[in-house]
């Protein structure tokens, strides 16, 4: 049995701009709530049972600097298929403005398959986080990950493998920042044990 053990990042300086539309912005760093927020995840991690053989991260600075903050100068991978989902040419735009009536009929429309100009969908942010999965899967059949990622990366990945539509994806899922999800695969199978668990104090 593979496990993935997802950390979504800290509190980084776009989520304290809920006004603005993130996006994959790989530049952005933590807040520093954010930082304690690593700091905290990380004494939990060193009392845990976890032992991860392969530490992982998205290219983002936010998910790099939580790592760091976690468990400190260790040797870890990156890979892009965990980066965040990419919201094109509206990424630092203004979200009331940006969602209009016309946009979101056209969500409604194509679900899983919309995406602004150069961005993606939530479709193609799914697929690559599955096939990451089934990759690793396959190449390290029992081996442990602790992955630090996104958000509404983790939470399609969840989607995809529990057959979730647009709206349970979007707004029925939960991942705060340094909650921890668990996907374990056996074979050819796939679960999701638990999405978003906060298994240290968010509000340090």
């Amino acid at each position: 049995m593979t496990k993935f053990y997802y950390v979504r990042h800290g509190e980084s300086q776009l989520n304290i701009q809920p006004d603005i539309i993130g996006g994959r912005s790989n530049h952005v760093e933590l807040t520093e709530r954010g930082v304690r927020q690593a700091q905290a995840f990380g004494r939990w991690l060193s009392r845990s049972y976890m032992r991860p053989d392969h530490i992982v991260s998205s290219p983002a600075v936010r998910t790099m600097q939580t790592l760091r903050h976690s468990i400190g100068d260790v040797a870890f991978t990156t890979d892009d298929r965990l980066q965040e989902l990419d919201q094109g040419v509206k990424t630092g735009a203004p979200r009331v403005e940006t969602y209009n009536p016309a946009v979101r009929q056209i969500i409604n429309e194509q679900q899983l398959d919309f995406k602004f100009d150069q961005g993606e969908s939530i479709q193609d942010v799914m697929n690559r986080n599955m096939e990451y999965v089934d990759e690793k899967s396959a190449e390290s059949p029992d081996d442990t990950f602790l992955i630090f990622g996104h958000g509404f990366a983790i939470r399609s990945l969840v989607g995809a493998i529990n057959n979730l539509n647009h709206d349970e994806i979007v707004f029925g899922l939960k991942t705060p920042n340094t909650s921890l999800t668990l996907v374990e695969t056996d074979g050819p199978h796939r679960r999701v044990k638990f999405v978003g668990i906060q298994v240290s104090d968010s509000e340090v």
